[in-house]
């Protein structure tokens, strides 16, 4: 099943007015070659169901206006900590965490940006993050700037969206909360040629388990999730190969007591990665 959110508050803050923000209908991200625009979305996420298995997560963003459309463009999306609103400025800005997703994009003038957030829209439902909304910040080293439909947009399509896939679980509700625990590993891999990590992650008391893995660098990965029962003997589970700027899923499909990852590149690699799991008490 698939469900929707639209965001229902944004703004921006600009270091052209340090102690005000912008509530418009756009939203800007970016360096206009004098200044910088960061800004921030919220999306009520309360009535998306407690009993139900998320398997995506995606924010939409309609470019309405790319700046430096013959300049490679880029936006990172990051959770934030702390609450935005009447008192938030560019010199007062929310706390946010400091794992973030990017979106990169080139040669697009306006249209929608689909974005990936499976990992921080984990990180909420699963306690790790309170919801308080995201941050979006764009190139800032470079001038560089993009407008975006904002929360309070008059035309349905141009407002940001996060949608959501999921499974409905079957039966009554349980407060799993009293017998499982949520366990978070996530790490920035840098290797060249074929790299196994050093990590190795036990889940001897594994209920579920899924790895998010961005593609960060400029050549393809082949990626295989490695299972052992001792630590000592592996086994390839599941293999897929991710180009540049993508992300997907991994889902292990055997049980072992550890997992790793084993990469594959021709030349420099580079990747987030996510693993996200329960575990019983």
């Amino acid at each position: 099943m698939e469900t929707e959110f639209l965001s229902t508050k944004s703004l921006t803050v600009s270091s052209k007015e340090p102690n005000g923000k912008i509530t418009g209908q756009y939203i800007l991200a970016g360096n206009d070659g004098c200044n910088k625009y960061r800004s921030y979305l919220y999306f009520d996420l309360s009535n998306l169901p407690c009993n139900v298995k998320i398997l995506s997560a995606e924010l939409s963003l309609y470019l309405v206006e790319n700046y430096c459309v013959s300049k490679s463009n880029s936006v990172y999306i990051y959770g934030l900590k702390s609450d935005f609103g009447i008192f938030t400025s560019f010199n007062k800005q929310p706390l946010y965490d400091e794992n973030y997703i990017i979106k990169e994009f080139k040669g697009i003038k306006s249209g929608q940006l689909d974005i990936g957030i499976s990992p921080l829209f984990l990180k909420w439902r699963r306690g790790m993050i309170i919801n308080k909304g995201i941050y979006i910040q764009g190139r800032e080293g470079v001038k560089s700037i993009a407008a975006f439909g904002s929360a309070y947009n008059k035309n349905y399509d141009l407002i940001p969206k996060i949608k959501v896939r999921y499974l409905v679980s079957s039966g009554g509700t349980v407060n799993m909360g009293e017998f499982i625990d949520v366990k978070y590993w996530s790490k920035t891999i840098n290797f060249f040629g074929n790299y196994t990590t050093e990590d190795i992650i036990d889940v001897s008391k594994i209920v579920e388990g899924t790895f998010f893995i961005k593609n960060t660098g400029l050549k393809s990965v082949t990626i295989s999730v490695e299972v052992s029962g001792d630590g000592e003997i592996w086994v390839k589970d599941t293999t897929k190969i991710l180009e540049s700027g993508n992300e997907k899923v991994f889902i292990p499909m055997y049980y072992g007591q550890f997992y790793r990852l084993n990469l594959q590149c021709d030349g420099h690699g580079s990747l987030e990665v996510y693993f996200i799991y329960q575990v019983y008490k």
